[in-house]
């Protein structure tokens, strides 16, 4: 036990919420970054196919990372 009395359990479990909170901030800005980028588009249908093309590539580099075990 550490000088919060947790144990490793509890100590792992607060790192991975910390961790999936992090992870949730990082998306928004991500998320509000692309939508931003969407105004140099005249056509909606061009700004949800950048929208879907950029999620794309998120999802890919994810399900592509050492690090996917603690994100899912």
């Amino acid at each position: 036990m550490d000088e919060d009395g947790l144990g490793l359990t509890e100590i792992t479990a607060r790192s991975s919420t910390q961790l999936a909170i992090l992870i949730v901030c990082i998306m928004e800005i991500l998320q509000g970054n692309s939508e931003a980028k969407t105004k140099i588009y005249c056509e909606p249908a061009l700004t949800y196919i950048f929208l879907i093309k950029n999620k794309t590539y998120i999802m890919e580099k994810v399900r592509g990372s050492n690090e996917r075990s603690i994100l899912m």
